[in-house]
C-alpha cells in the first residue's frame, strides 16, 4: 500500500508539471550535459574497444562498415560489404549487429547468421537507414566499385529474409540516368513521409577527370521511383570534371542539401540547396583550398547558419566552415584559424606527430568530432572543435585526444585499415567504424565516452494523435518514467486516432525525436 501510494503520489506530481508545459506550449528538450569527453569506452567491444569479428571465437567474416545506426536499446547496426565464408570469392552487402549485452562477447546471434545478414551478391558498400517497424533499407551499388547500378532491399528487422512487399520479392535495382556509365552512393536518407532519397555522384566514364554531376532520386516505399521527384525521376547537376557529391542533409522545410567538391583546379566545397521535389533553389562555395581529396562528411543548418565539417583525405587536415544561408557570406564569428573567414582548417589532428583524419561528424551541442590516425599510424586520435570552430581546449590536450590501445587485435598487428564513419548514440557516445586488419580486412566498431547533449526539440504529443493530452500523453510520460514500459505504459494511455500505437513505436520516437533512450 505505501508503494502504490508513493507511485501516485509520483504520478500526481509529473502530471502536474506535464499540464504546466503544454499550457505554457513549451517545447521539451532532455536534459543538457557535457559533451563527449577525450575519453575511451574501456566496457565497449570484446577487444582494446572494438565490437569486431575476431575469425578465432565470432564469425569468420571480412570486410568493412559502411554506415551506422545507434539502436533504442543500445545495440549497434551496421551496413557495408563482406566476404561470404568459406571461399570469400564474392562480395556482398552485408549488415552486422552487435547487442548492448554483447559488447563485451559476441555479435547478435539473433539477427542474420552469427550477427551477421548477407543481403545481396556482387553488392558493395551498403548504407542503411532503419525504419520505425525495425525494418532495415539497404542500397547499395551493384557489380562493381567503379560501375554498375544502384541496388535496394528491405530487409527484415531480425535480418533474416526480406520484406517481399518490396520490389520484386523484397529487392528493387534502380538503373542509372540515361548518358551516364558510371554510379557511385554517397548517402540515404529517410524523409519523415517514409520515401527514401539516395544521393551519389553520376559520371559520364570512369576516371578522376571525367564529366560528372552530383545527382540524386527518390524511392517510395514500396521500392518504386517517385515520379513526382526531379526529371525522369532524377535530380542531376550539369556535369563537370571533378564534380564529386558527398553529403545529403534533410531540412525542416522539407527540402535537402547535397554537398560535395565542385571541379578539378582549383576544387572548392559546393552546398546545393533543393526543394522537397528536388528543384533547384540556390548554392553557396565555400573555398577549402586546392587539393583534390577533399571530402564532406557532415552539414548542419542552425537559425539560418550553415556548418559544413570535412577532412583532406591525403593530407588528412581538419576543415570545418560556416556561412549565413541568406547572404551566402562566411561567418565571420566562426573559426579562429583564418580570423574573420568563416574557417577553421588547415589543422592536423595531432599536433605532436603525424596524424591523419579519415571522418568528422557535427555532435547533437554543435561540436565538431574528428577521427583518425597519430604517431605515424601507431594509434588512434581524435580531435574536437567548439560549435563556434575552435579547438576545444577542454577535451584531450589542446583539444586533441590520442588513445591508448590502437586495435583489436594484440599483439601481433597492424594499424587499422579505415575507419571512416561516426555515429553519435542517444545517450552521447561516439561509435566509429570501418574496417580493421589482423591479416585480413574485418568489420569493425568503436566507441568513445561521452554524456547527453543537447536534445531535438520535441513535441509532448507522444502518440501521435495530433493533440498533446495529460490523460494520454501525460499518462504514458509518467509510466515510462516510473520505468513501467510494453503493454504496462500503453494500456488505457493511447487516444484514439493515435498514430503511435504499439510500444516499439513509442518507444523509437522518444529516442529518435527527443533523444531519450527507453528500454526495450
Amino acid at each position: 500500500m505505501r508503494t502504490n501510494a508513493v507511485l501516485a503520489r509520483a504520478l500526481r506530481v509529473l502530471l502536474v508539471v506535464f499540464v504546466g508545459l503544454t499550457a505554457a506550449s513549451l517545447p521539451w528538450r532532455s536534459v543538457q550535459a557535457q559533451p563527449i569527453g577525450a575519453s575511451d569506452d574501456s566496457g565497449f567491444g570484446f577487444a582494446y574497444g572494438f565490437a569486431t569479428f575476431s575469425g578465432a571465437d565470432t564469425a569468420d567474416v571480412r570486410g568493412s562498415i559502411a554506415s551506422l545506426v545507434a539502436l533504442p536499446d543500445g545495440g549497434v547496426l551496421a551496413g557495408g560489404s563482406c566476404k561470404f565464408p568459406p571461399d570469400y570469392t564474392v562480395y556482398w552487402a552485408c549488415l552486422y549487429r552487435w547487442r548492448a549485452s554483447d559488447y563485451n562477447n559476441l555479435p547478435d546471434p539473433t539477427f542474420g547468421i552469427n550477427g551477421v545478414s548477407y543481403v545481396m551478391a556482387n553488392a558493395t558498400g551498403a548504407k542503411i537507414v532503419r525504419r520505425k517497424d525495425g525494418r532495415i533499407w539497404v542500397v547499395a551499388l551493384c557489380a562493381q566499385e567503379t560501375g554498375g547500378d544502384w541496388c535496394t532491399a528491405m530487409v527484415n528487422a531480425n535480418g533474416i529474409g526480406f520484406d517481399t512487399s518490396y520490389g520484386s520479392g523484397g529487392v528493387s535495382v534502380v538503373p542509372r540516368p540515361s548518358g551516364y556509365g558510371v554510379m557511385r552512393i554517397r548517402d540515404i536518407a529517410l524523409q519523415p513521409d517514409g520515401k527514401l532519397l539516395i544521393a551519389g555522384t553520376c559520371a559520364i566514364s570512369a576516371g578522376p577527370a571525367s564529366n560528372a554531376s552530383f545527382c540524386a532520386t527518390r524511392l517510395t516505399a514500396n521500392g518504386a521511383f517517385d515520379s513526382t521527384f526531379g526529371v525522369g525521376n532524377w535530380l542531376t547537376t550539369i556535369p563537370g570534371p571533378g564534380d564529386d557529391a558527398h553529403k545529403l542533409t534533410l531540412l525542416s522545410d522539407g527540402g535537402f542539401y547535397l554537398t560535395g567538391g565542385c571541379g578539378l583546379s582549383p576544387s572548392v566545397i559546393c552546398n546545393l540547396r533543393y526543394t522537397a521535389n528536388g528543384a533547384y533553389v540556390s548554392s553557396v562555395a565555400s573555398n577549402w583550398g586546392s587539393n583534390l581529396s577533399e571530402r564532406v562528411h557532415d552539414v548542419r543548418e542552425r537559425a539560418g547558419k550553415v556548418t559544413i565539417a570535412g577532412v583532406d583525405s591525403d593530407s588528412g587536415l581538419m576543415h570545418a566552415s560556416r556561412y549565413t544561408w541568406a547572404s551566402a557570406a562566411s561567418d565571420p564569428t566562426f573559426g579562429g584559424i583564418y580570423p574573420a573567414t568563416g574557417m577553421a582548417g588547415n589543422v592536423s589532428i595531432d599536433f605532436s606527430h603525424p596524424g591523419h583524419a579519415t571522418a568528422a561528424k557535427i555532435l547533437r551541442d554543435g561540436s565538431i568530432f574528428f577521427h583518425g590516425d597519430c604517431n605515424n599510424g601507431a594509434a588512434l586520435c581524435t580531435a574536437r572543435f567548439t560549435a563556434n570552430g575552435l579547438l576545444d581546449a577542454t577535451y584531450g590536450v589542446s583539444g586533441r585526444y590520442e588513445t591508448a590501445q590502437a586495435t583489436p587485435f594484440a599483439p601481433a598487428f597492424i594499424f587499422p585499415a579505415e575507419l571512416s564513419v561516426i555515429e553519435e548514440t542517444a545517450d552521447g557516445h561516439v561509435l566509429v567504424g570501418g574496417s580493421c586488419w589482423d591479416g585480413t580486412t574485418r568489420p569493425c566498431v568503436r566507441r568513445y565516452l561521452g554524456g547527453p547533449n543537447t536534445a531535438k526539440v520535441c513535441t509532448m504529443d507522444i502518440d501521435g494523435d495530433g493533440v498533446v493530452n495529460p490523460t494520454t500523453d501525460g499518462l504514458l510520460l509518467a509510466r515510462i518514467s516510473l520505468g513501467l514500459k510494453g503493454s504496462a505504459a500503453l494500456a488505457g494511455a493511447i487516444a484514439p486516432g493515435a498514430t503511435r500505437t504499439t510500444w516499439t513505436q513509442v518507444r523509437d520516437y522518444l529516442f529518435n525525436e527527443c533523444n531519450m533512450p527507453v528500454a526495450p
